[in-house]
């Protein structure tokens, strides 16, 4: 889990979002989107889903192999 935490950091910076920019948009405080980041393991799917849609990438994108097919997601908006 700990590499899904930082393919949305990298997703994060190539946006050019930062860390307060995601936490006021996910209405969390910093300190609660940095736990996120740093430990995904407590995310929820619904969060996860919400960061996918803000950063405008699949929800796969956080798990499939760099290298791998990309395959859309029927349960996230963000993949539409």
């Amino acid at each position: 889990m700990k590499e899904t935490g930082t393919r949305i950091r990298l997703k994060r910076l190539e946006k050019n979002y930062s860390p307060e920019y995601m936490a006021a948009a996910l209405k969390l405080s910093p300190a609660a989107y940095a736990k996120l980041e740093s430990n995904p393991a407590k995310m929820t799917l619904n969060m996860l889903c919400r960061i996918a849609e803000l950063l405008e990438v699949s929800l796969l994108e956080f798990f499939r192999d760099p290298g791998g097919p990309y395959t859309p997601s029927p349960f996230c908006s963000a993949d539409q």
